[in-house]
């Protein structure tokens, strides 16, 4: 985790120092902790917000979705992920740091209420559960397209699709098909509705579910 951690913060800008060590070793107490999950994550990002945010010197890092509180999110969703036994965390609490609905009687979650937290993770939870539902309906609908394909290669480029975020037809995708066969793959596979052309650009367009 520490490891991780520490390449988090590099690209958050956050500095390398005591502070970060203090909220990391936080992380690895509560994981390690006999607290329910959900409880010993909202503990790890009191502490780990506390530790990044109110720092002597760090102004910059203060405030809702500040660097400081993205990484203490961070580190809350991946004690949750271990506790629960996750083969990897989701990003549920540091989403809502950036959600404008993301408040709660009980108090905002970047003030590190705990009853907010709860919250947050309550609605993460959910809205995840509707996305693993609708990309599963997306890639149904790409794999019905399958018998309509006529292009060489289309099975990898299919796959790549079903495996990556986005791609663009100059992706390497594998197997015998080239950037100007993958674009035209690709667009057939948008007028047939089961892929989507996430842009809205003319050029250097992506494709994905």
């Amino acid at each position: 985790m520490a490891f991780v951690f520490h390449a988090a913060a590099e690209v958050l800008g956050v500095p390398h120092d005591e502070a970060l060590q203090k909220a990391i070793d936080a992380a690895e107490e509560s994981g390690a902790g006999g607290r329910q999950a959900p409880f010993a994550a909202a503990q790890v990002f009191g502490l780990a917000r506390r530790a990044l945010t109110q720092s002597a010197g760090r102004p910059s890092l203060g405030g809702r979705g500040g660097e400081g509180e993205v990484l203490a999110a961070g580190l809350a969703d991946c004690v949750l992920a271990r506790r629960l036994k996750w083969p990897f965390a989701l990003p549920l609490l540091a989403a809502a740091l950036f959600s404008g609905p993301a408040r709660h009687a009980g108090g905002d979650v970047a003030d590190g209420a705990e009853g907010a937290i709860m919250f947050a993770y309550a609605k993460g939870a959910a809205q995840a559960c509707d996305l693993s539902a609708e990309l599963g309906r997306r890639a149904q609908k790409l794999q019905d397209a399958v018998p309509k394909l006529r292009a060489k290669g289309a099975g990898a480029a299919l796959q790549a699709l079903l495996d990556d975020d986005s791609l663009s037809a100059s992706s390497i995708i594998g197997g015998p098909i080239s950037e100007r066969g993958a674009r035209r793959l690709f667009e057939r596979l948008v007028a047939l509705g089961a892929i989507r052309e996430l842009t809205g650009r003319a050029t250097f367009r992506l494709y994905g579910l």
